[in-house]
């Protein structure tokens, strides 16, 4: 620890003390740690704890025959996973810019966004329940908006969602 005058101790002791008080004013409200993202103009959170790396779209392989909303194959620190654009996998216009940006989640699957906004705690007494009036693709996903207006989507449902698969049994390619 470095050495501090008496003084900045004093001013170190006083903002921690203010900090504690704050803290204990507030209460212990649970939060909900995300990364936010952006797919096309809107900002979806997902779970931090869910995404395991976050990396720039690298080579996509495409894989024949599958829905648009699958990106396709990439090799992503060290891995091969399959990605998928976010836009498709929500209902929404698929489009990837050549900058997008991969988060990698578990079991060899990523998705395409096209931006990382940040890393966000949301304090849970800050969300409202989702809109009415959404898709009935994107209604099971979203969980809640926070008060700014960021759709906090159903991890497991995303991951549970049919888009987020691709049943190689039912190529119509010839053998």
């Amino acid at each position: 620890m470095p050495d501090f005058t008496t003084a900045e101790r004093a001013i170190l002791e006083a903002r921690a003390a203010r900090l504690a008080r704050a803290q204990d004013a507030e209460g212990s409200h649970a939060v909900r740690d995300t990364v936010v993202v952006r797919a096309g103009r809107d900002l979806y959170a997902i779970d931090a704890a869910r995404v395991r790396a976050v990396g720039a779209v690298a080579r996509l392989t495409p894989i024949p025959q599958a829905p648009e909303h699958v990106a396709g194959f990439a090799s992503f620190r060290g891995e091969i996973v399959v990605v998928f654009h976010l836009h498709g996998v929500l209902g929404l216009p698929t489009t990837l810019s050549e900058h997008g940006t991969l988060l990698s989640l578990d079991d060899g699957l990523a998705l395409a966004v096209d931006a990382v906004e940040g890393f966000r705690s949301i304090p849970e007494d800050e969300l409202r329940p989702a809109p009415e009036g959404l898709s009935s693709i994107l209604a099971p996903l979203v969980e809640a908006v926070d008060a700014s207006g960021v759709a906090l989507l159903r991890f497991d449902a995303l991951l549970a969602s049919e888009r987020m698969f691709v049943d190689a049994g039912r190529s119509s390619v010839a053998t």
